[in-house]
């Protein structure tokens, strides 16, 4: 997705899908190998969310090969299609209408900050929201990716067999609630499809050509 050219600031942020990705720091690479597969025929956003760990990672020197927009505590930024958004582990970001926020975490160190963005995530986007729980330890996101689902978004995990660390998709695999099981390389080629369909149902509700 590093390849996609900035959209007009005029564009509805109302209109495309948004996709949270829920991850371990630790299963970084898994995240990357994601990132790297998404193209420009992809108008959509994607943010990143990552589970809470103890590791010190270099999240910023680990995904350098990738264009991601690193958001700032207490800053707001307006979504676009095209862009790639994170935050450095320890951050909890939400969706309020048509912004992302980085917020500062609970004092118990927000135990579920997948859950918690996929939560606002459901509650901002609806049907245009897709949650993807990829590798990691617990089982954040699985929550979220149920509220996602109830508001009518698309829901993915990795293949438990892809992931070195399994327990974040088995858990929601477990639930029932997630619409495609893929391996990382498989995901990219989803959302593709999910996109189109979505910008073509838009066009029929508005009564486009």
């Amino acid at each position: 997705m590093d390849r996609v050219e900035e959209s007009d600031a005029s564009e509805s942020t109302s209109e495309f899908v948004v996709v949270g990705v829920g991850v371990a720091p630790e299963e970084c690479s898994t995240a990357r190998q994601l990132l790297q597969t998404l193209t420009a025929e992809l108008q959509i956003s994607v943010v990143m969310a990552w589970s809470a760990s103890k590791n010190v990672v270099e999240l910023a020197e680990q995904l350098a090969d990738t264009e991601i927009n690193w958001l700032k505590t207490d800053r707001t930024e307006t979504i676009r299609p095209g862009k790639i958004y994170a935050t450095e582990i320890g951050s909890a970001i939400e969706v309020r209408g048509s912004q992302l926020i980085v917020v500062r975490p609970h004092a118990d160190g927000d135990a579920a900050p997948i859950d918690h963005f996929f939560e606002s995530l459901a509650k901002a986007k609806k049907e245009l929201a897709v949650g993807i729980v990829l590798g990691g330890s617990g089982s954040d996101g699985a929550v979220g990716l149920r509220a996602i689902s109830d508001a009518g978004g698309m829901t993915i995990a990795q293949t438990v067999e892809t992931a070195r660390q399994p327990a974040m998709p088995q858990a929601a695999i477990s639930m029932g609630i997630v619409d495609h099981v893929l391996m990382p390389d498989q995901i990219a080629a989803e959302l593709l499809n999910h996109a189109e369909h979505m910008q073509f149902a838009s066009k029929e509700n508005d009564g486009s050509e």
